[in-house]
């Protein structure tokens, strides 16, 4: 088993995302709900030479509630490599793109501070003019160096662009 991670421990306090560390992993999971709720999930990585890894996560959900006209629909993917340039060098290139589609449910109107009586899987509003869609594409580029046997220091360049939209029922009057 090839293991790109430094031997010693570090002392990072951040949010890091899934990396290829030479680690074998192989996971994936599939849930299923009420109201047609699918999501299948994968993450898969193993060293592919002595100083380099790869690793991919997906995931992707087809979705309704128990409203009326509710559903979302989406996916992601997160490819990663990791290189050990030395004892205590790693570079990890990172790319993710992730995409959702959803209609907007706002839940259901009041009268007076109390809420309206109506069944609870009633949809209020224009389910075919309240839709938001959302793309995004991350690539990063990450150059670690651990300096003391404790801590280590990270450059991250990266690359972002993301497009979002939401349409409503207040954007169609004229």
């Amino acid at each position: 088993r090839h293991d790109l991670r430094p031997r010693r421990r570090r002392c990072v306090i951040n949010r890091v995302t899934k990396r290829a560390d030479g680690v074998p992993i192989y996971e994936g999971t599939v849930q299923v709900g009420s109201w047609g709720r699918a999501r299948g999930t994968a993450d898969v990585g193993q060293a592919i030479s002595p100083n380099a890894a790869f690793r991919l996560n997906a995931m992707y959900e087809d979705s309704e509630t128990f409203r009326e006209f509710s559903w979302l629909e989406r996916y992601g993917i997160n490819p990663t490599m990791g290189f050990k340039l030395g004892e205590r060098t790693t570079l990890h290139f990172s790319y993710e793109y992730k995409t959702h589609d959803q209609n907007i449910d706002r839940g259901g109107p009041s009268i007076d501070g109390r809420p309206f009586q109506a069944p609870l899987e009633t949809y209020f509003g224009q389910p075919f003019a309240s839709l938001t869609t959302f793309d995004g594409h991350v690539a990063t580029a990450t150059l670690e160096h651990e300096t003391t046997g404790a801590c280590r220091s990270a450059t991250t360049p990266s690359s972002r662009t993301t497009t979002s939209s939401t349409r409503t029922s207040s954007h169609l009057r004229r």
